[in-house]
């Protein structure tokens, strides 16, 4: 085999070369192809370069495939691919593979002509009608629809990962909406995906070969379709550019990044998707990752939520690198138990993209970088104990922050209805979890008791000692009494509920005499010592929107 130099720099040609081909190099030749972590620019060259590792071995189980394209050798750091022209085209086309697939429409699809207008693209065959179910009438409605021909692609590395659920592929589904949307969202790019779905013949594959072949290191433009927060030119007018033999590895980072799927919260409660979290590993250990990644991928549940699947659905698009760090940390438990070990990762990079209109617009970016702590947090925030998106969002920023648990819970409640927060079941439950369960054990001796414990039961006492005083209603006394429990639960909201919107409008001092001539007017069984220690707690201004917040998450919990 013969071996291209993959960093120096190629000859420069004299005055008598100038103008003049470089030398051929025979087609059936195998070339040896040789990168570097340390070399790789960004996190998505990195990713790139263990995708094309996956995407090679996943190709050699294909019997079609021709010529020559394998692994050579793959170790922490480097990788080296030894190819000829066919093996190389071969790749691409298994990366690009897409067919035509019938789609029904409700209007017919347009293109746009040369003067500008736009004219009706006619369907495969005339239109037909359908019968959908109205969603909020439940009744039945007939519309018609067009059948158009569409190009999808095939992802059969991803569509290998993908377990199914009730026989549906909802992970394969999402990378193809990702794929098709963002990273393909102008139908000029789509050419090597339209290429093998009609069955004309590319040669993206060739073009690529003789590039690392004959110029590895010229100097290339750097498109969107291939970076992430690409663009022709910057704003201080400097152009996107990249070395040939660099950007050849963004062809395959998309099969290795993890695609979530951010989630806004309405007032209402419900959700919207918007656009995709891009989570891509910046990757440590080659070898390794290479060798652990299909775990990763495979242990995703296949279960939906609406049309995607529940595990991708995050509260915010930076919990994608969160959830990529916890996934990687347990396929390493698995595998080496408790022993210690070198790193997969260095971070996970998360950039936020959504389709705007023909646009694709970069909405943010940012960088997660594994810690023991921070997964920990994170793995019993995700782990199914939240039921309120208001309540997990928080949890999840705080996490994100490096926060306490508590932070931010203040001002969450005095700017959101209280719809959502103390009249909302799903955030009260939570607030009650977080406080006895979760973040704070409720089954501690006093002499373990801390902050928390100390807030929440002081607001426990209050609510139901205000209750039994005013109403003369106590549990003891309506225990089995279906009515008379209802009676009580109404009226123990409804005391909860008073001092919850009296404290969540009061801050600084205004809200410590508060705390202390009300929510301390009905007697508790405490030591002294602690009783100081709320004290103390209320008088250090630092702590002040701690027992701010801890006091309206513990009115939430008992209410």
């Amino acid at each position: 085999m013969n071996e291209v130099p993959e960093r120096e720099a190629l000859p420069k040609r004299n005055a008598a070369q100038k103008g003049k081909k470089p030398a051929t190099i025979d087609p059936k030749t195998v070339l040896k192809f040789r990168w570097d972590l340390q070399e790789m620019p960004s996190s998505q060259h990195r990713a790139g370069l263990a995708g094309l590792a996956l995407c090679v071995a996943f190709l050699k189980r294909r019997p079609d495939r021709k010529g020559v394209c394998e692994i050579e050798s793959i170790d922490e750091q480097a990788l080296v691919l030894a190819a000829d022209r066919d093996g190389m085209q071969s790749l691409f086309d298994d990366i690009y593979d897409a067919s035509l697939e019938e789609q029904e429409r409700e209007k017919k699809l347009q293109k746009k002509l040369a003067d500008g207008t736009k004219v009706d693209i006619e369907p495969k065959r005339p239109a037909i009608e359908r019968v959908f179910v109205d969603p909020k009438t439940k009744a039945e409605k007939k519309r018609k629809v067009f059948i158009y021909d569409q190009v999808i692609p095939r992802g059969a590395l991803v569509d290998d990962w993908d377990a199914g659920h009730d026989g549906k592929k909802p992970w394969l589904k999402l990378w193809r909406d990702m794929v098709w949307t963002t990273l393909r969202g102008v139908p000029a790019t789509r050419e090597p995906f339209d290429a093998r779905a009609e069955e004309r013949k590319s040669k993206d594959g060739v073009e690529a070969w003789d590039e690392l072949a004959t110029r590895p290191n010229t100097t290339v433009d750097l498109p969107s379709t291939y970076a992430l927060g690409a663009q022709a030119k910057s704003a201080e007018n400097v152009p996107f550019q990249d070395v040939a033999r660099l950007r050849f590895l963004l062809h395959f980072w998309p099969f290795v990044a993890a695609i979530y799927v951010p989630a806004l919260l309405k007032r209402d409660l419900s959700r919207d998707f918007a656009g995709y979290a891009l989570a891509i590993p910046d990757v440590a250990d080659l070898g390794d990752f290479v060798r652990a990644w299909e775990q990763v991928a495979r242990g995703r549940s296949g279960e939906l939520s609406g049309y995607v699947p529940r595990d991708a659905v995050i509260d915010l698009a930076a919990e994608a690198g969160l959830d990529v760090v916890r996934r990687s940390n347990e396929v390493v438990a698995s595998s080496q138990g408790a022993s210690s070990t070198r790193p997969w990762l260095n971070a996970v990079d998360v950039f936020h993209v959504e389709k705007e209109g023909n646009n694709v617009r970069l909405r943010g970016i940012g960088r997660v970088v594994p810690e023991r702590k921070q997964d920990d947090q994170y793995a019993r925030v995700r782990r199914g104990n939240y039921w309120s998106p208001l309540f997990r969002r928080q949890r999840v920023s705080n996490v994100l922050d490096r926060k306490p648990w508590w932070s931010g819970f203040a001002r969450l409640c005095a700017t959101t209805p209280d719809e959502m927060t103390i009249r909302h079941n799903s955030f009260r439950r939570d607030c009650r979890l977080a406080l006895t369960e979760v973040e704070v054990k409720d089954d501690v001796p006093e002499t373990e008791q801390t902050l928390e414990h100390l807030i929440f039961r002081r607001v426990q006492a209050y609510v139901l000692g205000k209750t039994e005083r005013k109403y003369d209603l106590s549990w003891q006394k309506v225990q089995g009494n279906a009515a008379r429990e209802k009676e009580y639960g109404e009226r123990k909201e409804k005391v909860a509920r008073e001092a919850f919107l009296a404290i969540r409008s009061r801050t600084g001092a205004d809200f410590v005499s508060y705390f202390t001539s009300t929510l301390c007017s009905v007697p508790q069984r405490a030591s002294e010592g602690k009783y100081l220690e709320i004290a103390r707690a209320l008088m250090d201004s630092k702590s002040i929107e701690q027992v701010r917040s801890l006091t309206l998450l513990a009115l939430s919990a008992v209410a």
